[in-house]
C-alpha cells in the first residue's frame, strides 16, 4: 500500500513538472514536434512501467486463492 501511494505521489509531482520542463526543452532545442513526441513516448513508458510493481497482499487477510507446495511430497495444493 505504501509503495502504491508513493508511486501516485511521484506521478503527481512529475505531472506538475512536465509542462515547464517540456517548454524548456522546446525552447532549448527549437523543435516542438520532436520534444512533444519524445515526452509522449517517455510518459507512456513510465506509466506502463508502474505495472511492473508487484501486487502486495494486505497483512492479516487470507487471499482468495493460494498455491502451496508440500515440503515432503513435493505436490502442489491449490486452495
Amino acid at each position: 500500500m505504501i509503495i502504491v501511494s508513493s508511486c501516485e505521489a511521484v506521478c503527481a509531482v512529475l505531472f506538475i513538472q512536465s509542462v515547464p520542463s517540456s517548454g524548456y526543452l522546446i525552447d532549448k532545442f527549437g523543435q516542438y514536434k520532436f520534444v512533444m513526441v519524445l515526452t509522449l513516448i517517455l510518459n507512456a513508458a513510465f506509466h506502463h512501467s508502474l505495472l511492473l510493481i508487484p501486487h502486495m497482499e494486505t497483512p492479516g487477510e487470507m487471499p482468495s486463492a493460494y498455491v502451496m507446495k508440500h515440503p515432503e511430497t513435493g505436490q502442489f495444493q491449490v486452495g
